[in-house]
């Protein structure tokens, strides 16, 4: 199994990975602007959903968090 972490991870360099090519592909004509923004609208909310359905995580009071 996956865990939703990695989904996630997965799908924010999906999107940045889209962004460059897309934008490469409209500039030469090869993709249509509207068409390249809503694909990348939906990947955006697929993060967005799988954001919210990820567990939160609690930090405990006793951990030393960002410190070193």
């Amino acid at each position: 199994m996956i865990s939703i972490d990695d989904q996630i991870a997965c799908v924010a360099r999906e999107i940045a990975m889209r962004r460059r090519v897309y934008r490469k592909r409209v500039e030469s004509f090869q993709m249509d602007g509207d068409h390249a923004e809503r694909e990348i609208e939906t990947m955006e909310a697929v993060l967005e959903t799988l954001k919210a359905h990820a567990p939160v995580k609690q930090v405990s009071l006793f951990e030393k968090v960002g410190m070193q």
